[in-house]
């Protein structure tokens, strides 16, 4: 994400709220960081 042009504390929140939507769930945990875009960011 940081290559894509995503700020480190932007990238960050998102990694601590898929931690706390996850919790205890490692399936969880691995599906929501699949759902974290490796896109550009707009603007």
């Amino acid at each position: 994400m940081l290559d894509a042009g995503h700020e480190r504390h932007a990238i960050l929140h998102l990694l601590i709220e898929a931690l706390d939507r996850a919790g205890d769930d490692a399936l969880a945990l691995r599906s929501a960081l699949r759902t974290l875009r490796h896109e550009p960011p707009a603007g």
